[in-house]
């Protein structure tokens, strides 16, 4: 007969620690303890005595992300800017549910098939990174990958905007931030402008 595991305020089962006892009631198998537990990653529950004891309940959903980033994340990168660049240009060219498939993966612009691997894309993009740079397709109806692919300023990003409104100003052509620029005034007041004038 194996000793019944006790349970009491500090205990720690796995990724929990029990913080408080909520109270007894009547299951299908008997009565039994309620405690109020913390996860590791700061999530509360409320767990049965048993099912601590016997290791039941093993996490509120994080280890299985930590298992699924593991067996998928071998780089080590994951949360370096990078990897959120490739991670956003995948989602938007591969996924109709992402908020900007509609302008990337629906109007047909796609990613090089081996930019499915962020090792891949690592290698072919980290020598030109800096901080702060957007990744930016050099023909804006072209796929993204390395020949068609380069690290702008988000400056320099706006200015090439495929929706961009452009101005005539003493004979030269410019987008909103250039017009904006020249004009000394904020770009929000020349679209507020336009919008009038429509």
């Amino acid at each position: 007969m194996t000793k019944k595991q006790v349970v009491y305020v500090g205990a720690t089962f796995g990724r929990l620690t029990a913080q408080e006892r909520v109270g007894t009631r009547v299951s299908a198998t008997g009565k039994t303890t309620d405690w109020k537990c913390v996860w590791e990653c700061g999530k509360t529950a409320v767990v049965s005595n048993a099912n601590l004891t016997k290791g039941v309940t093993k996490s509120c959903g994080c280890l299985h992300r930590e298992q699924l980033v593991r067996r998928n994340t071998k780089h080590g990168l994951a949360h370096t800017p990078m990897y959120k660049v490739w991670l956003m240009i995948t989602q938007r060219c591969n996924n109709p549910k992402n908020r900007g498939w509609g302008d990337y993966g629906g109007r047909g612009i796609t990613i090089d098939p081996s930019w499915s691997s962020y090792e891949k894309f690592h290698a072919d993009m980290a020598g030109t990174y800096e901080p702060g740079l957007t990744i930016e397709r050099t023909d804006n109806d072209g796929p993204y990958c390395k020949s068609n692919c380069t690290w702008e300023t988000r400056h320099t990003q706006n200015r090439n905007k495929r929706n961009n409104t452009w101005f005539v100003i003493d004979g030269v052509q410019m987008c909103v931030e250039d017009a904006a620029s020249v004009l000394s005034v904020c770009s929000s007041a020349i679209r507020y402008w336009r919008r009038k004038q429509a």
